[in-house]
């Protein structure tokens, strides 16, 4: 059988090309057009991912911005209520003739475990301090700087430079301690700057003090060292406990208040009696330095009893941390505040960090 081929006529009556010819060259065409309409699919599908990856980031965006917003207030709640409570206790304890005996709303507790509080749609966590149980930078001693530095994990001839240049930085004069530092040593600095040879404004000037590592001041000493203002403009002669405090810090830390770390600092303590100590503190505190006695035996209490004290500071820190049910987003707010029945509201409010970490 002959197999049989069309041919078409082009415009001038000539024979130009075959139908198979023709058929290759409409479905090459319809091919290329296929390829484009893909082509055109993936970009519109790409688009459109895009933008719904955008639109998903802005919602979360929003989402975020507004539960940080809401946990900063419930931060901001906790601070508040926590004032409140210590404002309360106060007055309990202006109006009894014994004032460790006065009934105390657990969440003004000093050092103590407070469990979270609910409140809008999330709940707060606080963590109160109080400056009686930390190291004042302005007001402790050398034997006090010196329980400090125990804390931290190098030399005995580190440890001296540390207390030494505390010392110097603080006091009025430009002569050093044997190993301390003043305008000579930080003058010839790098990056030089004066020595300030007054008292410290805050604990992160600590930072500038020779001796003074940042992994130091973060890791160990951040969370046991404070300022306040009284250190800084010297004791207001109208408070009894205030005054009482004021005396109590120049040598001398607050049993109830102070951190393990410092607990752990003191001489010849173990770390059993030191876990007596933080035992019997959850459910109350002390309420005599007798007490103590019997948590850590005779012989220890006759060495630490000189660096304790039940004597508290009218000045507390407040940390707040505030979270959002449901979600990983928290804020964290710090204060410190004075709590004095003399104030208009009972109290003022010294500092207010937002975001703290």
């Amino acid at each position: 059988m002959t197999k049989t081929k069309t041919y078409f006529r082009n415009h001038k009556g000539g024979i130009s090309v075959s139908q198979n010819t023709v058929i290759r060259i409409y479905r090459c065409e319809a091919g290329m057009a296929l390829i484009a309409v893909l082509w055109v699919l993936v970009l519109l599908t790409a688009i459109v991912a895009e933008f719904a990856y955008s639109m998903r980031t802005e919602v979360n965006i929003t989402r975020n911005f507004r539960e940080a917003a809401q946990a900063h207030y419930i931060a901001q709640t906790g601070v508040i209520r926590a004032v409140v409570a210590l404002v309360k206790n106060e007055d309990r304890a202006e109006n009894q003739q014994n004032e460790a005996e006065a009934a105390r709303d657990p969440i003004g507790r000093v050092n103590a475990a407070i469990a979270p509080q609910r409140f809008g749609g999330g709940q707060f966590s606080l963590k109160i301090d109080n400056a009686a149980g930390l190291i004042n930078l302005n007001t402790a001693n050398d034997a006090l700087l010196r329980l400090m530095v125990n804390t931290l994990d190098i030399s005995d001839t580190e440890k001296a430079v540390i207390v030494d240049s505390i010392l110097d930085w603080r006091d009025s004069d430009d002569f050093h301690r044997l190993n301390g530092a003043e305008n000579k040593y930080y003058q010839s600095l790098p990056n030089p700057y004066a020595c300030k040879n007054a008292a410290f404004d805050t604990v992160e000037e600590l930072l500038l003090v020779r001796g003074i590592r940042p992994e130091l001041f973060y890791k160990n000493l951040r969370s046991i060292v404070t300022v306040t203002p009284e250190s800084k403009t010297g004791p207001a002669a109208n408070r009894r406990s205030f005054r009482r405090a004021t005396r109590a810090a120049a040598g001398q830390i607050n049993i109830n208040a102070a951190p393990r770390q410092l607990l752990e600092a003191l001489p010849q303590i173990t770390s059993q009696q030191v876990q007596n100590l933080i035992d019997f503190r959850i459910d109350r505190d002390l309420i005599s330095i007798e007490e103590t006695r019997y948590l850590i035996g005779e012989q220890t209490f006759s060495v630490i009893s000189p660096y304790i004290t039940l004597a508290l500071s009218p000045y507390y820190t407040i940390r707040a941390e505030g979270r959002v049910s449901d979600s990983p987003v928290r804020q964290i707010v710090r204060a410190m505040v004075k709590i004095d029945p003399k104030l208009p509201a009972g109290h003022q409010i010294v500092s207010w960090q937002n975001q703290y970490f």
